[in-house]
């Protein structure tokens, strides 16, 4: 059976249970999992409310991995009701649980640390922020996908009131995503001045009626052109979310491939549904084929995204469910200028390239991502 991994060594947890309440525990830092659940039956009430009261307000300066969701945990500088220090903890708030290092338990407990053996009566606001006991290993597979969460706030909010999704962990790279930033900077310059040059558009666009030979040159250059504005936003940050990490994991070469063939065989999709010589724009094709190998590569990671004025956190597996229904809904509907097959069709070759390529990169892949 595998079990999670400690945030701090990597190496695997070992669950353990104490009168009946369950932990994992690292062999090598002593380092423990717990639930505020099982926080509260040893630590004093007021200090596990204050600990998750203070989760919200305090700014992180780092992450570490949580061992049941695998999103970020939140990082920060927790001030003890019961004394005058502060230790530093790792809070994951969407699993309710806590990463503690060797000692932080008792400093957290205090002068006046109560055995397991003797748990308090959870109040009404500690059971709000710690809603279930936690089997860390049942929980985290229970609930890794879908969970309500709070309005991220700020910029954040916007965004996902405007459907798209915060990754909830970026990645610092060994290696910058240079071919992510530069494909942005390429896309952005050349969709600005398309814009007010017709000229141009039409160079870049994909249209049937066009001759042979400008369809297969504009097959590619349809990744630099965009029907407006917020075509070309929303564009940019799905690129922004999914590229870094593909091209991290898949090398430069091999990224630049997906990108083109993605958007090569997604432009081809589209022939097939348009009679019509509707001219096709956007890099929305490349980008699903990024999305096709993220999801399948990286099935665990978090996103907050918000469904009708409320907010959950979402795995990208959920996440790319979402969006492959989306598309084969729109697609059987019709009335929609959106090129739902090109979606598609994206989506496919990012899964033919992840299972092509995924044993290549597992040993690079376990170094960056462990």
């Amino acid at each position: 059976m595998n079990y999670p991994r400690c945030p701090k060594c990597t190496i695997s947890l070992k669950p353990f249970s104490l009168n009946g309440l369950n932990y994992l525990s690292c062999n090598s830092c002593d380092g423990q999992f717990v639930s505020l659940f099982n926080l509260n039956q040893s630590v004093d009430n007021n200090t596990v409310i204050e600990l998750w009261n203070q989760s919200f307000k305090a700014n992180s300066h780092e992450t570490r991995t949580c061992p049941s969701c695998v999103g970020s945990m939140k990082v920060f500088n927790f001030n003890i009701p019961s004394g005058n220090t502060s230790i530093e903890v790792d809070l994951c708030r969407p699993c309710k649980s806590i990463w503690l290092d060797s000692n932080e338990e008792a400093q957290l407990a205090g002068p006046n640390e109560l055995t397991p053996s003797t748990p308090k009566i959870l109040n009404t606001a500690t059971a709000a922020a710690s809603s279930t006991a936690f089997p860390p290993i049942e929980q985290g597979k229970k609930n890794s996908h879908f969970q309500s969460a709070r309005p991220p706030g700020g910029l954040a909010t916007l965004i996902t009131l405007m459907g798209m999704p915060i990754e909830l962990k970026k990645d610092v790279h060994k290696k910058p995503p240079i071919i992510t930033w530069l494909l942005i900077v390429f896309s952005v310059i050349s969709s600005f001045m398309a814009f007010t040059d017709e000229t141009l558009f039409n160079f870049l666009q994909f249209s049937t009626n066009k001759p042979f030979a400008e369809q297969i040159r504009s097959s590619v250059t349809v990744f630099f052109v965009h029907g407006g504005w917020m075509h070309l936003i929303g564009n940019m940050y799905f690129l922004f979310v999914f590229g870094d990490n593909v091209e991290s994991d898949l090398g430069k070469f091999r990224y630049i491939l997906l990108v083109v063939l993605g958007t090569l065989v997604s432009t081809f999709a589209f022939t097939f549904t348009d009679n019509s010589g509707i001219p096709l724009v956007g890099a929305s094709g490349g980008i699903s084929a990024l999305m096709g190998y993220y999801l399948l590569r990286f099935p665990k990671r978090k996103f907050v995204v918000s469904y009708f004025l409320n907010w959950f956190y979402i795995s990208s597996m959920v996440f790319g469910a979402l969006y492959i229904l989306k598309d084969l809904a729109g697609m059987f509907m019709g009335g929609s200028n959106v090129a739902h097959i090109s979606h598609l069709s994206g989506v496919v070759i990012g899964a033919i390239f992840y299972f092509i390529f995924k044993q290549r990169t597992k040993l690079n892949i376990n170094k960056k991502y462990s």
